[in-house]
């Protein structure tokens, strides 16, 4: 039975979440900050015989996340992605690959996901003085120079960026070469009570083996762990995996996210 979730069910879904909470901070960090109550914002939630939650569902505007300890109703929640136009599905591999048969996407991305909580190998140089906060105003810079790395293609518009550094549910920093152009930037986003996910790690080509990628996500780390926070990251690419075990990240499963034609 598959159910339209509300603030009575709070407490059942944050302890059915934090049971694996490094791998459900987006939809912790979602219902922390934002609750049951914005219209871009909704879970579904499928209870078996004795209304235990087995399955979640989130949408985060056409964004859906999927999370099941077990087998659940797939067909159920493919109906309700379908019916709003979904943009992309993400969770864990083993959960998003049964939604094969039922949803049409464009393309699917399998990545690795890892966990830091210790600060023992971070990068701890001079680059830190460096970094620099981003701010609401930074937005179009820091969007720029992933535009330059996409080969020209807009990731995310400019308002959606912003909103994470207002609701404060995100945080980043970035580093400028000698002509104040931005080169560098991390950010993370779905912070929360437990954990927050870097994303958004990119570096200038011509500015690449620098160790400045090391030094933002090592600075992002380090605050995160002062406030007693594991920090968390996907990453498909084995150039970038490298740098994140090195400064101690460690792997703890599979993410897929699958893009819908509307990408």
């Amino acid at each position: 039975m598959i159910l339209k979730l509300d603030d009575s069910h709070n407490i059942e879904l944050l302890n059915f979440l934090k049971v694996k909470k490094e791998l459900n901070l987006f939809m912790i960090g979602d219902l922390e900050n934002y609750g049951f109550n914005k219209d871009f914002l909704e879970y579904w939630g499928e209870f078996d015989e004795n209304y235990k939650l087995i399955a979640v569902l989130m949408r985060f505007h056409e964004d859906f996340t999927i999370y099941s300890k077990e087998e659940f109703d797939v067909l159920g929640f493919s109906k309700i992605i379908k019916k709003y136009n979904f943009k992309l599905l993400g969770g864990e591999r083993k959960a998003v690959e049964k939604f094969g048969k039922y949803i049409n996407v464009k393309e699917k991305r399998n990545m690795y996901f890892a966990k830091l909580d210790k600060n023992d190998n971070l990068y701890k140089g001079e680059l830190l003085k460096k970094a620099i906060k981003i701010e609401v105003k930074d937005a179009v810079k820091i969007l720029e120079l992933h535009e330059i790395i996409n080969d020209g293609k807009i990731i995310e518009d400019v308002k959606r960026f912003q909103k994470k550094f207002i609701d404060k549910t995100g945080r980043g920093y970035y580093l400028l070469n000698n002509k104040n152009k931005v080169v560098c930037s991390a950010e993370t986003t779905a912070e929360n009570s437990y954990s927050a996910m870097i994303v958004g790690v990119c570096t200038h080509i011509d500015y690449r083996g620098c160790g400045y990628a090391t030094a933002l996500v090592s600075k992002l780390c380090i605050d995160l762990l002062l406030e007693g926070k594991t920090v968390c990251l996907f990453y498909d690419n084995p150039i970038a995996g490298k740098i994140y075990k090195n400064i101690g990240f460690i792997e703890i499963g599979f993410w897929s996210l699958w893009k819908s034609g509307k990408c």
